[in-house]
């Protein structure tokens, strides 16, 4: 009887299997019912034996992936039991139909493939097993109440016909999820025993084929529902032999299987290794520190330290080792052995003329191992780094811009010596002071502003210009650069280069205050004037607190002060007019033409001692600056500026106050000019007057004086003569009255802006009546307001028309003619007299260019019209709206020349 059992061993499995489908398939043909619960049943028990197992086991597992996996099946399973206990006919459910089971059971499929999926990670790396509880809690709970509470899991079945399209393409999803979980699994298939790898392999493939068989069936207890069955049964079971037989059975293919690999893993790495491997067995039995004998080496040992693997196992480690000294070996392994403590240290061999680093470590009772690397090249890298790093460091510390760099606290690691040189403050005392923000930032407001704006631009900025009050409480302006992100630096968190922009700021300042003193001195006209914008605006530009601005005398021997700023009084009257050869700073600037700069008060004192009372009591000077006023190297002058404090005058500054000192000038030299030309525009209106009052008022008046002599003896002789002799003398008294008053408004220019053109018209004619026997009429119309401008300009061109009129035409009727048409203002002067040809009379005869220019200034036309022995017409149209055009039609005549 034994011989045939022996023969069906090898077939025993196959009987088996066979026994087993045709027992369950005889069930369904009983009871579908009982067909599915058993076989759901037993992938239920495989799925919560695996989860005990991987449970049980988790202490010993070096992945997480075995524990997953059942925590995975143990939450499916529970899907499944639900999905067993709804299934169509058990009742247990009776208020539901067939597609309760299916959309239970799809909800499975996607659990089960999805964790088959990810699973694959954790064959590398720990399991979160309070974070996988939460999560597949949360998804059970999910599906549970979408299924039974909201009812919104789609329909996956409907009696009569079928399952739906959503149920089909939800199994067409889980097998393409199947076959992602493959290529995921054989991307880590070296972390597994490859029997074990093949029965989840063919597990996963027996799945995806029920879950095709799954798609066709329509009844619920239909053919392919049976095969699917089957199949599921079928991929349980490879699951059972590949985590639970195989744990059981043959755990250390599933427990032990990276162990295993660890040894060959060791083993290769030993042999392999980069770096020299000396393994040393001592020769106490007692495992005490002592002597040690080297039992193996690696062909690296042999590379790294020259000496042969045959040649030296079996000798002492001290004979062995030469190159480590035999009393600091000794301490080494009395030190390794008795503290089981690994021990690292450089050590340099003159023998090989290398560095090594050597690792002594105790692995196992007994034994002393030894790792040899070779550093020689590290070791010259770091002195070259070293040496790198110290010359970087000094070009940092000396480089012209400033350099700070922060740790990640934000503590200050760097402050160079450009830093320390721009704000006074060492190294010493900045680096790890906590109060660094209040020293460089005083000003409360200023120092938030500044914390808002760095944590605005998030430590990445460019030509951020912020101020910084320096140890001696002086103000710098510095523009710094944050690139710490782009060119990150080894223990620094955040760096940042600055430079000093402080001469740029104050180079810009004064060119605005050079600006500002320019446009105040281009409106100044008298010397008054420019001294006084001089004095307080150029004081306000250079930071002092007196001011003087002196000039040259004709006679060339002393100066008087113009303008003064600050300066007492008694000090100015004691100094307002000063010889060039007294001892003193403004005098020697002027007399010499060089700048003078003194800087602290001893200077001052030991170049001027006579001033010491006045620099101490009275001005408290303590530095001065006298510069002298030159235009076309002549000297004219001097301006001095005293200042409260010592200072240095840099280069910028002194180049500063030399502009600002030519502009004066300059200034002082055109309102020297320009009273000049109002001088001798008043002696030449003075001429004028006085050639007016000679060639006609004088004249009249002598007439008038020779008429009155002569009255009363022509009156005596005949009363009919004298009466026309009083008549004249009356015209000529009349026409001298006109004439002085033209004069005197001559010599108040702003009354004639008062009095109305037709009024000033009347005054001419009246004049000019006087001096000549022939008629005027005059003619004036309603005219819109005149500019002041446009009248007097109207007024001049009338007048050198009368005074024309008077030398030269020798007319018996003058017609004056004014009258406002078509938006423009006419004025005509027209007389029967001599005429003249206009091509032989030069421009600058009879006015005619001054008549010219004055029309021009208002935008008229001047017209003349003229021709011999038949008279002149001189005509001005004004355009009373800028506007509007002039007409070419306006003037015609003879003659009519268009200037």
């Amino acid at each position: 009887m034994t011989r045939p059992l022996v023969l069906l061993r090898p077939y025993r499995m196959v009987l088996f299997t066979a026994v087993i489908v045709l027992g369950l398939y005889l069930a369904s043909l009983y009871s579908y019912l009982l067909f599915h619960s058993i076989v759901e049943i037993f992938s239920i028990i495989v799925a919560y034996s695996a989860f005990i197992f991987a449970w049980n086991t988790r202490r010993f597992l070096e992945n997480g992936y075995i524990l997953f996996i059942g925590f995975g099946l143990l939450f499916v399973a529970g899907i499944d039991l639900i999905h067993t206990l709804a299934y169509k006919g058990m009742g247990v459910f009776p208020e539901h139909d067939a597609d309760l089971p299916t959309q239970l059971w799809i909800a499975a499929r996607y659990l089960q493939s999805i964790t088959m999926l990810i699973a694959p990670v954790f064959l590398r790396r720990k399991l979160n097993i309070t974070g996988t509880i939460a999560g597949y809690s949360a998804v059970i709970a999910l599906l549970f109440a979408s299924i039974f509470v909201w009812d919104v899991f789609p329909v996956s079945f409907r009696e009569g016909s079928g399952l739906t399209p959503f149920k089909n393409g939800s199994e067409y999803v889980i097998v393409l999820i199947l076959f992602g979980s493959i290529l995921h699994l054989l991307r880590y298939r070296a972390e597994l025993d490859s029997d074990i790898l093949r029965l989840l392999l063919w597990s996963v493939v027996l799945t995806i084929a029920a879950e095709l068989a799954f798609t066709q069936y329509i009844s619920v207890y239909g053919g392919m529902n049976l095969l699917g069955h089957f199949l599921k049964l079928a991929a349980s079971y490879l699951v059972y032999r590949a985590v639970i037989h195989t744990g059981l059975v043959e755990p250390y293919n599933l427990l032990f299987h990276n162990l295993r690999k660890a040894e060959q893993q060791y083993r290769a790495v030993f042999d392999h290794s980069l770096n020299g491997l000396a393994l040393h067995e001592t020769n106490d039995s007692q495992g005490n520190p002592g002597d040690y004998v080297l039992v193996n080496a690696n062909a690296a040992f042999e590379e790294q330290t020259g000496l042969s693997r045959s040649g030296v196992i079996g000798l002492s480690s001290v004979q062995a080792l030469s190159m480590i000294d035999p009393a600091l070996l000794d301490d080494i392994y009395a030190q390794v052995v008795l503290t089981n403590s690994p021990v690292h240290f450089d050590q340099y061999s003159g023998e090989l003329n290398r560095h090594f680093n050597i690792s002594a470590f105790s692995p196992g009772p007994g034994q002393f191992a030894t790792a040899f690397e070779d550093i020689t090249e590290r070791k010259r890298a770091d002195e070259t780094l070293r040496l790198s790093e110290e010359r970087l460091r000094t070009v940092l510390e000396n480089m012209p811009v400033l350099l700070v760099a922060n740790d990640a606290e934000g503590g200050l690691l760097i402050w160079n010596r450009e830093c320390e040189r721009v704000t006074g403050y060492s190294a010493e005392e900045i680096i790890g002071n906590p109060r660094v923000g209040e020293l460089l930032f005083p000003n409360s407001e200023y120092r938030a502003q500044v914390l808002q704006e760095w944590n605005q631009q998030g430590g990445n900025h460019r030509n951020w210009e912020i101020k910084i009050t320096c140890k001696d409480g002086s103000t710098r302006y510095t523009s710094w650069s944050n690139i710490s992100s782009q060119f990150p630096v080894p223990g620094w968190s955040s760096w940042m280069v600055g430079v000093d922009i402080t001469g740029r700021r104050q180079s810009e300042q004064r060119t605005a205050l050079l600006q500002q003193v320019t446009a105040g001195l281009s409106e100044a006209v008298t010397l008054e004037q420019v001294a006084e914008v001089i004095v307080s605006q150029g004081l306000t530009a250079v930071g002092g607190h007196l001011g003087t601005v002196a000039l040259l005398h004709e006679d060339g021997q002393s100066f008087e002060i113009l303008n003064r700023r600050g300066v007492p009084d008694d000090i100015y009257q004691q100094f307002r007019r000063t010889a060039l050869d007294y001892p003193g700073p403004l005098s020697d600037a002027i007399r010499t033409g060089e700048p003078l700069w003194i800087e602290t008060l001893d200077e001052y004192i030991t170049r001027y001692p006579q001033l010491e009372a006045v620099l101490r009591e009275a001005t408290g000077s303590r530095a001065t600056v006298c510069l002298p006023l030159v235009v076309n190297e002549r000297v004219i002058g001097g301006i001095g500026f005293s200042f409260q404090y010592e200072r240095h005058f840099e280069e910028a500054e002194r180049a500063f106050m030399l502009a600002l000192v030519q502009q004066g000038a300059q200034a002082l030299e055109r309102a020297r000019l320009y009273e000049q030309a109002q001088h001798l525009a008043a002696l030449e209106e003075r001429q004028r007057l006085a050639r007016d009052l000679h060639d006609a008022v004088s004249q009249t008046l002598f007439s008038a004086s020779i008429l009155a002599e002569a009255l009363p003896g022509q009156w005596k002789r005949n009363p009919e003569k004298g009466e026309r002799l009083l008549d004249q003398l009356h015209t000529l008294i009349r026409a001298a009255l006109s004439e002085m008053r033209t004069l005197l408004l001559e010599l108040r220019p702003n009354a004639l802006a008062e009095v109305e053109l037709s009024d000033l018209l009347k005054q001419l004619t009246q004049t000019l009546q006087s001096r000549q026997s022939g008629k005027v009429i005059v003619t004036t119309g309603a005219l819109p307001d005149l500019p002041s401008d446009v009248k007097l300009a109207l007024y001049r061109i009338a007048q050198e028309s009368f005074n024309n009129i008077a030398k030269h035409a020798q007319a018996a009727e003058i017609t004056v003619q004014l009258w406002f048409e078509d938006a423009h203002v006419h004025l005509a002067v027209e007389d029967n007299g001599r005429g003249f040809e206009p091509a032989q009379v030069r421009p600058t005869s009879l006015g005619l260019n001054i008549m010219r220019e004055r029309a021009e200034t208002i935008g008229a036309q001047l017209m003349i019209d003229t021709e011999l022995k038949r008279g002149t017409r001189v005509e001005v149209i004004w355009p009373h709206d800028a506007a509007v055009p002039i007409d070419s039609s306006l003037g015609t005549g003879r003659n009519n020349h268009r200037l």
